[in-house]
Formats: C-alpha cells, sequence, structure tokens
C-alpha cells in the first residue's frame, strides 16, 4: 500500500472526479496510457489509475473525470492488488 501512494504522489495528476450521485471532487490519477482512438466506436479511451481510499464512494460506470479540458466517462473498473483501482475511460461527448 505505501508503494501505491509512492506512485501516486510522484506520477499522479489532478483530476476532477464527478460520481453520478454526490458531489465532484479533486482526486490524484496516474494515467496508464496515452488517449487512443478506438477503431470500433468513434471515441478516445484512456486507462487511468487511482487508489480505492482516495474515492468517496466506489466508482461506478457513468461517473465522470475531469483532465484540463477534457471530460471522460468511466466505462469499466477493475480492481487491483494492493487497492489500486484500474479506470477505462471514454471520451465523453
Amino acid at each position: 500500500a505505501a508503494a501505491n501512494v509512492i506512485v501516486r504522489d510522484t506520477f499522479g495528476e489532478v483530476a476532477i472526479y464527478t460520481p453520478l450521485t454526490g458531489d465532484p471532487f479533486s482526486l490524484k490519477i496516474v494515467r496508464e496510457a496515452r488517449p487512443t482512438p478506438e477503431e470500433e466506436a468513434n471515441g478516445v479511451w484512456m486507462v487511468v489509475w487511482a487508489i480505492a481510499s482516495d474515492l468517496a464512494a466506489a466508482p461506478v460506470r457513468g461517473d465522470k473525470i475531469t483532465l484540463g479540458e477534457a471530460t471522460y466517462k468511466v466505462h469499466e473498473i477493475e480492481a487491483e492488488e494492493e487497492a489500486g483501482l484500474g479506470i477505462r475511460l471514454g471520451l465523453h461527448q
């Protein structure tokens, strides 16, 4: 768990997390992959990582994450070892 905090604090960037219900909050995330065009569906996808306990509630499909000027919608959530979460995002249009 201590290693997760080091990774978050070293490589993380602040995003605004907006749950379907509840108020938006700041969340430090780490980009696992750069945004990539999706050939099958017209859109852009990205995977980010966060520490589960940094979220006020468990993430659900449809929540939103804003990075800079772009707002992404949560499409998939994958729990990882050591209390991390992999979150697959699609560009919200």
